[in-house]
């Protein structure tokens, strides 16, 4: 469990510690359309700057299916999108009710990598399964890396979050699945905790959040 005695303020990444995503499904299908090297190109640790540029806003959804329809001319723009998001998934309701329990003691906020496929893609997802827009109004403010224009670890899109909100980063915790983000959020002086695969966001907050030791 967590120690928020001296916090008042959680910033939560989405994708793999609230809504859950398998990269090696992208990763099948892009292969299964001839994209052999696809793992040299993206995966949760790295990825070349097509997928970066994307992910920050610099590019535009026309030019990165572009690209990628070039190196896989067998296969059609929505082929190539169906591929880039099969890796998302489902938002269990117990992670909704979770932010919910948390946001009547805390500011809450979400930072998350993504790009403008991907978000209309996992709000369908959810839409579908929730009353409309409960993820974003889940949070005092969302911040999306294609929107803000920059992207976990750089050190500028947490400094971002702390000083549009007022928030004081001792104060201040962040949660994400992937260690390299881990250190950016440190750099800017948050407390920040590196959620492990097998560990449901959930189990953290077990003394504010009962139903977490049913997981």
């Amino acid at each position: 469990m967590l120690d928020l005695n001296d916090k008042e303020n959680i910033i939560f990444d989405l994708g793999g510690v609230l809504l859950n995503i398998d990269y090696e499904l992208t990763a099948k299908a892009f292969k299964k359309l001839g994209l052999s090297s696809f793992d040299d190109l993206y995966s949760q640790k790295r990825q070349t700057g097509l997928f970066d540029q994307f992910e920050k806003g610099k590019i535009t959804k026309k030019t990165f299916l572009s690209e990628l329809t070039e190196v896989i001319p067998e296969a059609s723009e929505e082929d190539v999108i169906a591929a880039w998001n099969a890796m998302l998934l489902d938002l269990p309701q117990h992670r909704i009710e979770l932010l919910m329990e948390l946001g009547k003691a805390f500011r809450i906020f979400l930072l998350s990598n993504t790009n403008e496929i991907h978000e209309a893609a996992f709000l369908k997802i959810i839409d579908q399964n929730y009353p409309e827009n409960v993820l974003y109004n889940s949070f005092e403010r969302v911040y999306l890396s294609h929107r803000i224009g920059f992207r976990k670890p750089d050190r500028e899109c947490f400094q971002l979050v702390l000083d549009e909100n007022g928030l004081a980063a001792e104060k201040t915790i962040f949660i994400d699945d992937s260690i390299q983000h881990i250190e950016g959020a440190q750099s800017a002086g948050i407390t920040a905790v590196h959620l492990e695969r097998h560990v449901d966001v959930s189990q953290l907050f077990a003394d504010r959040f009962p139903q977490a030791s049913r997981l």
